[in-house]
């Protein structure tokens, strides 16, 4: 009972926000939509050909444009947008990108003492320019087929250099489950549904309700909400 907290709202909260980020950004952008569901259907004749009904792990792997999507949309959305984390002893955490002070003093280390707390924008980083480049404020999922998964002097979290699973030891432990949900999820919508912007005048923000959630701009109900047009297709 005491890990159902954690259960939720790390593993089904999350992937869910993420999710529903994805198909708001595909519903802006038909083009890559359409890439998206051409890659599955050509991905499901080749595992009917081979006389399998569902597809396997190395098949969720092989589809570039899904894993460009999530890729985009994890560094683009995440949903948890700062970690705290406390200092164990006195240390210092080098810096590989020199950064100016107030003072104008160039520095490439920050010494941290015993007890110290230290937050970690992963907002921050996965808009870094000087790691993703002068459109690390597009959302532009082709920059993973390109091969540019970030400034390649610094590596960081599991997957494409995204901060969004955190990095190191305290990594998401979830984070490859995450991430087959995500797949398994969307191919199953984008099968069968078409998604396109609603009808109005709505700009959707983002919401730091704990997690980073859509929220419609001005709305009175300040409630999490991401309307969709969802378009049945015909098979």
């Amino acid at each position: 009972m005491g890990q159902l907290t954690t259960l939720f709202l790390a593993g089904h909260e999350t992937t869910a926000s993420t999710t529903t980020w994805a198909l708001y950004e595909l519903s802006r952008h038909p083009d890559f939509q359409n890439k998206v569901r051409e890659e599955i259907k050509e991905t499901r004749a080749q595992a009917a050909n081979r006389g399998d009904s569902d597809l396997s792990v190395a098949d969720l792997d092989s589809m570039k444009y899904l894993l460009a999507l999530m890729k985009e949309t994890l560094r683009y959305h995440p949903i948890v947008g700062a970690l705290m984390r406390m200092a164990e002893r006195d240390d210092v955490i080098p810096l590989a990108i020199s950064q100016k002070t107030k003072t104008g003093e160039i520095i490439d280390s920050i010494p941290i003492s015993k007890g110290q707390r230290v937050i970690m924008s992963l907002f921050g980083y996965n808009r870094l320019k000087e790691v993703w480049g002068n459109d690390a404020d597009q959302w532009r999922p082709e920059r993973f087929l390109e091969g540019l998964e970030g400034n390649q002097k610094t590596r960081f979290g599991v997957i494409a250099n995204i901060s969004s699973f955190s990095s190191g030891l305290r990594s998401c432990i979830g984070w490859r489950f995450a991430l087959i949900e995500m797949q398994a999820i969307l191919i199953e919508l984008l099968e069968n549904l078409e998604f396109s912007p609603a009808p109005g005048n709505i700009e959707i923000i983002r919401g730091a309700t704990g997690l980073i959630t859509p929220m419609i701009k001005g709305s009175d109900s300040r409630r999490t909400e991401l309307p969709l047009t969802v378009t049945p297709i015909s098979t």
